[in-house]
């Protein structure tokens, strides 16, 4: 098993971008301004950016509100070879 993601969930996308691009001098390897996302290539392990807001809409919460704190702001992503055997344990 490793990590193969980390999608961190923001309020501004934009601030959020110019971060990791900017000062942490991460590579910018997709960015979606429309769709408020971001990846970005850090060798094995990808860093993804997701505005609240969009990533509310792609798990079907639509009437999540947007304008309080969250109770989570990120997502751990695992690539394995066998998901039986990781889930069966």
């Amino acid at each position: 098993m490793k990590l193969s993601q980390i999608r961190l969930i923001t309020n501004d996308i934009h601030s959020s971008v110019a971060f990791y691009r900017d000062v942490m001098e991460f590579a910018l390897g997709y960015y979606a301004e429309g769709m408020e996302f971001a990846s970005f290539n850090t060798g094995e392990t990808k860093i993804e950016i997701f505005s609240r807001h969009q990533i509310s809409e792609v798990i079907g919460e639509k009437n999540l509100p947007t304008d309080v704190e969250s109770p989570s702001k990120f997502l751990l992503s695992f690539a394995v070879d066998q998901i039986d055997e990781v889930t069966s344990v």
